[in-house]
């Protein structure tokens, strides 16, 4: 189990990268990538993209589940 946690905590480690400023300040221009805690400067943390909606958000089932004891 600590080997599981451990792998999970370096995985998350070493996929923080550096986003350039322009880009964040651009993220309007790539609506599916969250490039910094809040999506872009604003912060309201609003997505943009429209595939889940009010008409298909019930037909949305649990794709898989990880029990951490």
């Amino acid at each position: 189990m600590r080997t599981l946690l451990w792998l999970f905590a370096s995985v998350a480690l070493f996929a923080q990268v550096n986003v350039p400023y322009q880009r964040i300040l651009d993220a309007g221009k790539e609506p599916g990538n969250w490039l910094t805690y809040s999506r872009d400067y604003t912060g309201n943390r609003y997505s943009p993209l429209d595939q889940i909606h009010t008409g298909n958000v019930g037909k949305l089932r649990i794709a898989w589940i990880c029990h951490v004891n």
